[in-house]
């Protein structure tokens, strides 16, 4: 589980080493190692026992994950996973999360055509966190320069009211206006409702995230609203994009391969539109709604017997 944590404390490295040269003797470390409340203060104390609270952990979810008749995850990555930590493959039912298209009710959203010779209009949108890669994608649009290609950021650049969190969010946001300096624009926060309008002002939406996402959401909202998408080659996001087909992958945290991914789109302006064409059909709430149902009522009828090998037939909508 600590492998996937994305501000792990700095012990865990050497810790998964021992574990493979020594299976065990990090988990036998960590029953020994109490939890003290309320938490130390940063430093030596916590960073050991948030060390050993990690470590725990993972046998822990283990036992939780195996008291179910059957589990459903939205990516394979998210599979792989639970398959190394000692679940049964049989258990595993993957399935991918339904999306809500209540933003979508008049249909996709009218799109403005990039008049020739104008900026590529490149969007982020989501939590303004390190590890979602908006610096990279700064990086990358700053190099292209302010007259090539322009960068709207859609999230809250504030931080909210949390003390902690406003200071990595600010931290993180003043990092990111440094590299991106002319060329990037933060527009704050958004409602649901509001994506659609989002979308029809982007020549594309680009994904870069750093960590392992385990699906996806982000970009299957933009495959929806018909917008071009480019995402990081990793994990679930790398799932939902079949590279030149309907999007672009980069390689994770690269800026010069991501900048040569946006080039692309800017050399051939027919790429964007035909790779957004080519999007399958995307699971909506109310298809997953009715999976969740036949799920619940094959466990019932089997006597709690897992079904895993056998999926329903739902239709998705399209772009």
């Amino acid at each position: 589980c600590a492998a996937c944590v994305k501000d792990k404390p700095k012990m865990i490295a050497p810790l998964a080493l021992i574990d493979r040269l020594a299976g065990g003797l990090p988990a036998r470390w960590a029953k020994r190692v109490g939890q003290t409340v309320p938490a130390h203060p940063p430093g030596w104390a916590k960073s050991r026992e948030d060390t050993a609270s990690l470590v725990r952990r993972e046998e822990w979810m283990r036992d939780v994950l195996l008291r179910a008749d059957g589990l459903v995850v939205p990516s394979q990555t998210l599979k792989t996973s639970m398959i190394g930590l000692g679940i049964p493959p049989e258990r595993i039912s993957l399935s991918a999360y339904g999306m809500d298209t209540t933003w979508l009710k008049d249909g996709p959203p009218v799109r403005r055509e990039r008049e020739l010779g104008a900026p590529l209009a490149v969007g982020f949108i989501g939590s303004l966190v390190w590890y979602k890669g908006l610096c990279v994608l700064a990086e990358a649009v700053a190099a292209m320069g302010p007259d090539v290609a322009q960068l709207h950021v859609h999230g809250d650049d504030s931080g909210g009211n949390d003390p902690a969190v406003r200071e990595v969010i600010q931290g993180e946001v003043a990092r990111a206006r440094r590299i991106g300096g002319e060329s990037i624009h933060f527009h704050g926060r958004f409602t649901h409702d509001e994506l659609g309008s989002i979308h029809g002002k982007l020549d594309v939406l680009v994904v870069p995230s750093l960590w392992k996402e385990a699906y996806g959401l982000t970009v299957r909202e933009a495959q929806l609203a018909g917008t071009p998408v480019v995402g990081s080659d990793i994990a679930g996001i790398a799932e939902g994009i079949d590279h030149d087909v309907n999007g672009l992958l980069f390689q994770t945290g690269n800026a010069t391969a991501l900048r040569a991914a946006l080039q692309r789109l800017i050399d051939d302006p027919a790429l964007g539109p035909r790779l957004a064409a080519a999007v399958p059909p995307i699971k909506t709430d109310d298809d997953e709604a009715q999976e969740a149902e036949w799920r619940y009522r094959q466990l019932i009828s089997g006597q709690g017997r897992p079904v895993a090998d056998r999926q329903p037939q739902t239709a998705g909508v399209g772009s």
